[in-house]
């Protein structure tokens, strides 16, 4: 008797789209052997199985019986039922396979198969004395016992030096031969600065893997690339470095883990007395050399008995799987732009089969995944649909809240850059930490730091300016990075300290921190257990960030998921239905850990793995899946989630003549690609769900208001409202230039400093003039930017500076034709106001940067200096239309002239306004007027004042953006749905006359 959990699927019609949609759990589990999460219930049946073979090894004793299996049935049933027929008991009723130890292609394999086992004994009536299962990287580990010598147990854990170990060896060694052995290494143009001498000895250590696994050492890499007419002299520097990391390790009381594997071998005994190999498609030289050892060898083959000839005698695939056609249904084939799209093919799968078979269970449907990167879409697209996915892999620990807050807080403390900083502090549990430590409750660190940012362009913390910022903002940063710096020196000190500080971050609000921070602590030991002699000066916090970068937290699986696994693991799953993300070259067959040291040509003749080899494997594998699996998909992706261009899998294209011609047309086409296409995004219902946001009775009372102000609500009173009133505003954290309105704000401290303070204010030497001022703003360039400025900044600056000596020739020429400095840096009265009849009136502010007068004619000039090139005249900066006698559109210099007439002689007083530019062609600096009549001066003031009566109405309707930036964008939903400037003013005007 069998019950099993039964898990559903259920899709309903809808008018816009089939919507996958769960159920409860129908039958709860009152089986032992019911507890196979994830496993279709296959029953018991009848499977075929085929002896093959039994042969006795040449290099030993060694006898391989080789059995096929009905690729047609779930490899764990079919192999469970061959394992349990050849296990052995003394015992009527007892099916013993303790003394067995078996090898899977990995962990998840395992615990299928030993549910099948308990399954196929239970239903023929047997006890199971439950067998051994080791992965097949953990064979050596598992096959032997441990071998004691005088030296110790050296199969003990910590006594072989972990891969961090060795990479920190070879670090050290490489620098120690930095101008001598290791020195070839450095790439071209490149400084040999820690983190390349880091990649070097990362990537050297994985190229010794490679080879150990092999059996093979750098010398043999150099004798075969020598005898290919290649050039093997870096490897040769590679085989007498290795020596030196040896030594090293050895003093630190390590191994080196192909010296363990060798005295293993050589002197170890068998921990049990027989070994099945079960879907083991790829084996190293090194993994065959253990399997030899065992006196009996079951190897389970996962494939059809006629292609026999493409297994070799321990059941991996050989080469003859590279020159063999697959059958693959064309109709399963389909191909989609992005991998979002790839996501989106998957749950079209899922909603097809649950449409023919509506009673569908979740386990009868797997995602495989050629690319783990697929994972992160996929789970985005699930949940759009309503769908449970559960990644068996995990979710990579630095992809977490916690981790990526550390991996945040590893880049600021190497670099102690302003956009690390900021990255950091803008982790909502750093900012927290920071409140808290600072008793910020009034201050935002954030803010603190983009308006520090915005204003100074710092290009580190070391050059934060020490004035010209408003406010508190720089000592708010200042205080903010002090904390932040003490929180990462308790985080990079001993076990304590460090505990300590990872528990602060789950205080301050971290989601599911708990496992993140149990993982990232055991990272941190395992720094701490790395010899000193090996650690020397690196740093905590980066060796452990390291450590973590491999690590996935397990994902607890849902009740009614639908399991998302890798490519490889598709070899043992039962479900019936499966689909296939990214196969794509690179992804299935994975391109691997290639380097340019060992060319794939000579990978093959030592023995290494190659591209060839997995190739070989997964055409295998794909054959086993296309027989086995009832409805199959596979999901090519054109371009990667950055757009870079992405091929068809090899294994796609195993078909010939007019076939393949067809298939490649059709996986070229992009007009038969999903794409863009989301139809299990949740529609909107033609109207946000977001309010704009309407003016409120304070906005008509605002009691004074900017010169430049009503530029804005000329263009638009609704955005005038959003910045000006509710003091709104874009705020740039990635600047890395100076903003085109900031460009001027040195030259007019350079200028404030030359009218008051100069004394050259009546100079009419043009040399001397342009000595003070060129001094003044260099001066002033490093308050505001600091003495470092980034390079562009630099440019800018330095762009900037070159306008004066310009503006000094006009100023001596200027002030020899009669004309004094009046005034700079000065207000409009406080008095002045534009009143409109039974309103009250409306103060108006504004700054003028200088006045000048000339004595003999009683003249004066009201000047704003201008730094810009666009060439525009102050009447067309101010007026449209041909000659700027159009409407008015800005109103600074009426206004000011209006502002300016009581304190400069009344309505008589000779007065005219203008710029003083200050423009890149030195021919055009100087002063321009903009000849403004008395007429257009009482024109504008008609226009303020219709402004003035519009605010106090409250009258704040959606006008059109200055420029093509647009802050508000976003606010006043200018891009939703598609509408046009009527139809969101329409809205509006709607929502202010009280519709919800």
């Amino acid at each position: 008797m069998r019950c099993h959990r039964k898990r559903h699927l259920i899709v309903e019609e809808t008018t816009a789209r089939r919507r996958i949609l769960s159920s409860a759990v129908l039958c709860a589990p009152v089986d032992v052997l019911a507890i196979a999460v994830g496993i279709a219930d296959v029953g018991s049946g009848n499977g075929r199985v085929h002896d093959v073979t039994t042969a006795k090894n040449h290099a030993g004793d060694c006898s391989v019986t080789r059995r096929f299996v009905d690729t047609r049935r779930p490899m764990a049933q079919e192999a469970a039922r061959l394992l349990i027929e050849h296990s052995h008991s003394d015992v009527p009723g007892i099916a013993d396979l303790s003394r067995w130890l078996i090898v899977v292609p990995g962990s998840r394999a395992g615990r299928l198969l030993m549910h099948a086992i308990l399954r196929e004994a239970a239903g023929r009536g047997l006890a199971c004395e439950v067998p051994t299962f080791a992965t097949i990287g953990r064979l050596l580990e598992r096959a032997f016992a441990p071998l004691a010598t005088a030296e110790g147990n050296l199969a003990a854990r910590l006594e072989i030096a972990s891969p961090l170990e060795r990479t920190l060896a070879w670090e050290a060694v490489l620098q120690e031969h930095a101008a001598g052995q290791a020195a070839p290494f450095v790439p071209r143009g490149h400084v040999a600065d820690p983190a390349l001498w880091r990649r070097l000895a990362r990537g050297i250590a994985r190229l010794e893997d490679d080879l150990d696994a092999a059996g093979r050492t750098f010398a043999d890499a150099a004798r075969s690339v020598e005898t290919m007419q290649g050039d093997p002299t870096r490897l040769l520097a590679l085989e007498a470095l290795s020596a030196e990391v040896a030594v090293r390790l050895d003093a630190a009381g390590l191994i080196l883990p192909r010296k363990a594997r060798e005295r293993i071998l050589a002197k170890a005994t068998l921990a049990f007395e027989s070994l099945a190999l079960v879907g083991t498609l790829d084996l190293a030289p090194m993994q065959r050399c253990a399997i030899r050892r065992f006196p009996s060898v079951l190897a389970i083959v996962a494939g059809r008995e006629e292609l026999a000839d493409r297994f070799d005698e321990l059941g991996a695939a050989n080469d003859r799987w590279n020159e063999s056609e697959i059958d693959i249904p064309e109709e399963s084939i389909v191909t989609a732009e992005s991998p979002r799209d790839a996501a989106e093919s998957a749950l079209n799968f899922i909603a097809d089969r649950v449409a023919v078979q509506p009673e569908l269970a979740c386990d009868e449907i797997t995602i495989g995944l050629g690319d783990a990167e697929s994972a992160a879409e996929l789970a985005l697209a699930a949940r759009d649909a309503g769908v449970d996915v559960h990644a068996a892999a995990g979710e990579p620990l630095l992809a977490s809240p916690v981790g990526r807050v550390l991996t945040d807080a590893a880049a600021y403390r190497a670099s102690r850059s302003v956009e690390d900083l900021a990255a950091l502090i803008r982790r909502p549990p750093v900012e927290l930490l920071v409140r808290g430590d600072l008793d910020l409750d009034s201050a935002d660190p954030i803010a603190a730091l983009d308006a520090v940012r915005m204003a100074c362009l710092p290009s580190s913390l070391d050059s934060l300016p020490d004035s010209d910022v408003p406010g508190d903002d720089l000592d708010i940063v200042r205080r903010s990075i002090a904390s932040i710096d003490r929180w990462l020196g308790r985080l990079a000190s001993g076990a304590e300290a460090t505990e300590a500080a990872l528990g602060e971050l789950t205080k301050a609000g971290a989601k599911g921190g708990d496992a993140a921070i149990e993982a990232i602590a055991t990272a941190l030991a395992g720094v701490d257990a790395v010899h000193p002699t090996l650690r020397g000066s690196a740093d905590r916090l980066e060796l452990a960030m390291e450590l973590a970068d491999g690590i996935r937290l397990p994902v607890e699986p849902r009740e009614r998921a639908v399991e998302a696994i890798g490519w490889l693991e598709l070899l043992f799953e039962p479900a019936p239905h499966v689909v296939v993300l990214g196969m794509n070259e690179g992804l299935v067959p994975g391109g691997g850990g290639q380097d340019g040291l060992v060319p794939e040509s000579v990978r093959e003749l030592l023995g290494m793995t190659t591209r060839r080899g997995r190739a070989a494997r997964d055409a295998a594998l794909l054959d086993v899946l296309v027989a086995r699996s009832r409805s199959l998909q596979f999901v090519v992706m054109r371009r990667t989630e950055e757009g870079d261009p992405l091929t068809p899998s090899r294994l796609l294209l195993r078909c010939r003549g007019q076939a393949l011609a067809r298939r490649v047309e059709r996986l070229a086409d992009p007009a038969q690609a999903l794409s863009g296409k989301r139809a299990w995004r949740p529609r909107a219902d033609g109207r946000s769900g977001f309010v704009v946001p309407a003016p409120g009775e304070e906005a008509r009372e605002i009691a004074s208001m900017g010169v430049t102000a009503f530029r804005d609500f000329l263009a638009c009173p609704m955005r005038f409202w959003l910045g000006r009133i509710e003091r709104l505003e874009a705020v740039e954290d990635d600047l890395d230039e100076i903003a085109v309105p900031d460009l001027g704000t040195v030259v007019h401290a350079t200028m404030r400093w030359f009218a008051q303070e100069s004394g050259l204010a009546a100079c009419t030497d043009a040399d001397a003039i342009a000595l003070a001022i060129d001094r003044a703003f260099v001066a002033r360039a490093r308050e505001t930017y600091g003495a470092k400025p980034l390079p562009a900044v630099r440019l800018q600056l330095d762009i900037m500076r070159r306008r004066l000596e310009p503006f000094a020739r006009w100023q001596a020429r200027h002030a020899a034709d009669g004309w004094t400095i009046h005034s700079s840096e000065i207000w409009l009265p406080k008095t002045f106001a534009i009143s409109p009849k039974g309103l009250t009136p409306m103060h108006i502010r504004g700054q003028i940067d200088r006045i000048d007068h000339h004595a003999a004619t009683k003249r004066y000039r009201i000047i704003d200096y201008k730094t810009g090139d666009a060439g525009k005249s102050p009447r067309e900066a101010h007026r449209r239309g041909k000659n700027g006698t159009g409407e008015w559109f800005d109103l600074q210099l009426p206004l000011y002239l209006l502002g300016m007439r009581s304190m400069l002689g009344g309505v008589d007083a000779k007065i005219e306004t203008g710029y003083v530019r200050l423009p890149s062609d030195p021919s055009r600096c100087g002063w321009v007027s903009a000849g403004f009549s008395n007429e257009e001066i009482d024109e504008a003031k008609a226009v303020a004042t219709a402004v003035v009566e519009r605010i106090r109405s409250g009258e704040f309707t959606l006008g059109d953006p200055i420029g093509w930036d647009d802050p508000f964008e976003g606010i006043l939903q200018r891009q939703v749905f598609g509408g046009d400037d009527g139809s969101r003013r329409e809205m509006v005007e709607a929502r202010e006359g009280g519709e919800s």
